[in-house]
């Protein structure tokens, strides 16, 4: 077991027992396998039917049942005196992914979830912000695309503002938030270097996987060199010699 895992162990344990939660100083991502299990959980589709249930109540189920960490930020709800035996109630007859049923059933409390240490934390908005961890993203196609001031994304702050203006505008550190974001240049590539919540990299993952879609969509064709050049004739182009006659 490495420190990273001891972290998210004493830091979950926190939320579980203390109900204190503390993150770590540059953030714990979750581990790719923990992830994907998370993921897969997330966007299974069901029907819901819960009634007045305690919100604790609905957590268990909702582990049970897709076999993943589920807990509750119990320190945080209770500074906005919010308990675990609050009512929970939500119908949907209509399949929808966990993801949603998730928000729509936490939301009403003024609670939302996010992914951490390998778990679902249900916490409020603002315990949410201290849950971050840090990815980097490699924008080098995006690089020399310019915006609407004819500012390339290579340059500082270009792509950056698209980002914080767009995706949780209060949550960065320029609007009183904790989210960070830094342009690196290494040799040839450019990287984005953000330390947010799960869902906001989530959002930010998904914006520049569409620009880059759109670059590649309108690029101009390249260019044939010479030796992709159509050749006419049957033989192909014949080298010239110096001690061959011109016929």
């Amino acid at each position: 077991m490495n420190r990273k895992h001891v972290a998210c162990i004493l830091a979950l344990s926190t939320i579980v027992w203390f109900g204190f939660f503390t993150a770590a100083a540059h953030g714990q991502p979750v581990e790719q396998s923990a992830q994907q299990d998370i993921e897969n959980a997330l966007s299974q589709k069901d029907a819901f039917d819960f009634a007045d249930v305690s919100l604790s109540s609905f957590v268990s189920t909702l582990r049970d049942k897709y076999g993943v960490n589920v807990v509750i930020d119990y320190r945080a709800l209770s500074e906005k005196e919010i308990g675990a035996d609050s009512p929970v109630s939500i119908k949907l007859t209509k399949e929808v992914t966990v993801r949603s049923a998730l928000e729509l059933a936490i939301r009403p409390l003024g609670l939302s979830w996010t992914v951490y240490c390998e778990s679902i934390v249900i916490s409020t908005p603002a315990a949410i912000q201290s849950m971050q961890f840090t990815k980097v993203y490699d924008i080098t196609e995006l690089a020399t695309v310019s915006d609407g001031q004819g500012k390339t994304w290579e340059e500082p702050d270009a792509l950056a503002d698209l980002i914080t203006s767009t995706i949780a505008p209060e949550s960065w550190n320029g609007a009183g938030g904790r989210g960070t974001i830094q342009l690196v240049s290494t040799g040839t590539a450019r990287l984005l270097v953000v330390s947010q919540d799960y869902r906001t990299q989530r959002q930010i993952e998904r914006l520049l996987s569409e620009l880059q879609a759109a670059v590649k969509l309108h690029a101009p064709p390249p260019k044939a060199t010479r030796s992709e050049a159509p050749v006419l004739r049957g033989e192909g182009p014949r080298p010239f010699l110096r001690n061959e006659p011109v016929q």
